[in-house]
């Protein structure tokens, strides 16, 4: 019986745990995410054909905010994200345009 079907079956049972025990549950359980978040965001990059750049990468190479970020999405169609499990990426392509066309304007 999985813990799952235990805690619907029985919603008021105590469990007494260690903390050892604990932390490596909750250990296993972030590798296991970080691992499926890995796999997805490269599936999305062979999809997309390209690199994806996480928001906070992007907004440290650009020199912008989250705000300029939504107005050159929403305002300018200038920048269009690639949005799944609630994270925001860009791509590269994209980025490396920006970055292209403004060190072009400072020439």
């Amino acid at each position: 019986m999985s813990l799952r079907e235990m805690a619907k079956e029985f919603p008021g049972m105590s469990v007494t745990i260690t903390l050892g025990d604990l932390l490596e549950a909750n250990e296993a359980l972030v590798k296991k995410v970080r691992e499926e978040v890995e796999a997805e965001i490269l599936e999305r990059e062979r999809v997309w054909g390209c690199r994806l750049i996480p928001k906070a990468e992007v907004k440290a190479m650009l020199g912008v905010c989250d705000t300029t970020l939504w107005r050159w999405e929403k305002e300018y169609d200038y920048l269009r994200p690639v949005r799944f499990g609630g994270k925001t990426f860009y791509r590269e392509p994209d980025i490396n345009a920006i970055i292209e066309a403004h060190t072009d304007s400072d020439v």
